[in-house]
């Protein structure tokens, strides 16, 4: 079952780094976001990673990369369980998933198969 879920995860960053690219191609930035975002451009990305809100496993947030500019570099991150999300759903091997605009991906946990 976490594996599936794991796969949810790795899905939804994949769609929203699409979207965020679609979005820079347009408007040479890329945007921040998070559950409480309220501001226009930034509520057009989903912020969870299933059909809905309380049934998904990871809560998304996209921000920009370390030591890097917004309009340069946004990395995506899938945090499992939290109160936004099903907050049951744990993933202790992976923890949070992540992947930014240059191509790197990576767990928050020690896991080395987290991503395929």
């Amino acid at each position: 079952m976490t594996r599936s879920r794991r796969i949810e995860g790795q899905m939804a960053l994949l769609d929203i780094l699409q979207q965020q690219e679609r979005f820079y191609s347009l408007h040479n930035t890329y945007v921040a976001f998070s559950a409480g975002s309220t501001d226009g451009p930034a509520r057009r990305f989903k912020w969870w990673s299933g059909g809905d809100a309380s049934g998904s496993a990871y809560e998304l947030r996209g921000e920009a990369c370390p030591d890097r500019d917004i309009s340069e570099c946004i990395v995506v991150t899938a945090v499992p369980g939290t109160a936004n999300v099903d907050g049951r759903f744990r993933d202790a091997e992976c923890g949070s998933l992540t992947l930014n605009s240059i191509g790197q991906r990576g767990p928050s946990g020690l896991a080395k198969r987290c991503w395929p």
